[in-house]
């Protein structure tokens, strides 16, 4: 095989790992995965879709056609463009991103209610004038959606019965193969 011929197939496995060496560079630089970029992005969208749906309520509407178009770039990016990812096992769930998304319900809920306090009519409707009075509705208000989101998360499991069944019956599968393994080595 000659010299340009290497150097060509050099050149082709180069180009084809590109992705994937600038995704470790920028993995070395930050000192943080690519994961972490789209968990970002999301809890931005996140954050900015519930604390100010009541401002702007077509912006739901563009979050998802961001999202459906995010989609089938990041698949076609995934299919042709970058070597395939190696897999990595979750240990521990989407981790801190759970607070911050949880933190951001929050945070949405009591700023829509004082958007829409303060900015719609129907309060004249009900010839409530006072700010203090409108104050002690928006508090109230706040308070009894509060209670029913924690109420729902309270009541939800995080992981469905069906699948913790599910995860109890493979633990004890894996113990009982490893004690019947021990069981025939032990025997002579």
């Amino acid at each position: 095989m000659g010299r340009a011929a290497r150097r060509g197939r050099q050149g082709a496995r180069a180009g084809a790992g590109q992705p994937v060496r600038e995704g470790r560079a920028q993995v070395g630089r930050y000192g943080l995965n690519a994961t972490f970029y789209e968990y970002n992005e999301l809890a931005l969208q996140y954050g900015y879709l519930v604390l100010f749906t009541a401002a702007f309520p077509a912006g739901v509407l563009l979050a998802l056609l961001n999202n459906l178009l995010e989609i089938r770039s990041d698949s076609f990016k995934m299919l042709k463009v970058a070597r395939r990812a190696a897999a990595m096992p979750c240990k521990s769930g989407i981790g801190a991103w759970k607070v911050v998304l949880s933190s951001l319900s929050y945070a949405g809920l009591a700023t829509n209610l004082l958007i829409l306090g303060y900015t719609a009519d129907f309060f004249s409707a009900f010839g409530i004038e006072s700010d203090f009075q409108r104050f002690a509705i928006i508090i109230a208000a706040e308070h009894l959606l509060l209670a029913i989101k924690l109420l729902v998360d309270w009541s939800m499991n995080d992981v469905p019965t069906k699948v913790k069944r599910k995860l109890a019956r493979e633990a004890w599968l894996a113990q009982a193969t490893v004690e019947a393994a021990h069981e025939a080595e032990s025997k002579p």
